[in-house]
């Protein structure tokens, strides 16, 4: 009877010190993941796709982006998929290096997370711009780069 009553306070008073949470729970902490959007024949100004997606302008299934933007807007906002969530993102700020690398920050509408892309242009014509970099969750956490490829324009 003497271990049931301590392990019984034991596991209360676990349970208190950890504001609720059994001490062989962790806390849950959602790791934040850019997913691929799914956008057939999307009405947007810039898309950005992982870079090895093969995209084929005629084949439906293959208009998957990390990064899109409206066409209007200035700046346009961006969505963005995180954990499954579409989200909608402003313009922070857009920068450009003497190298010719552009950095975009981002930053969704509630606030908390920041994305920052760093491109460089790889081509252009009379109304659109081809990029290449990388794009990141920067706050509140630093995710891994993932390397995209796409183009902004009409």
């Amino acid at each position: 009877m003497f271990k049931q009553v301590a392990g019984a306070l034991c596991a209360i008073s676990l349970v208190a010190c950890s504001g609720g949470q059994a001490a062989d729970e962790a806390p849950e902490t959602a790791a934040l993941v850019i997913e691929e959007m799914h956008v057939p024949h999307s009405n947007t100004y810039c898309n950005l796709m992982k870079a090895d997606h093969e995209f084929v302008y005629d084949d439906q299934e293959t208009w998957k982006f990390v990064f899109i933007t409206d066409v209007m807007g200035d700046p346009q906002p961006a969505t963005i998929r995180i954990n499954g969530e579409d989200m909608r993102f402003n313009e922070e700020s857009r920068t450009a290096g003497e190298s010719g690398l552009e950095t975009w920050r981002y930053r969704s509408e509630d606030g908390d997370i920041a994305v920052e892309l760093q491109l460089r242009e790889t081509g252009s014509g009379q109304e659109y711009t081809d990029y290449e970099g990388t794009m990141a969750i920067v706050e509140p956490v630093q995710t891994e780069q993932i390397a995209v490829k796409g183009d902004c324009g009409v």
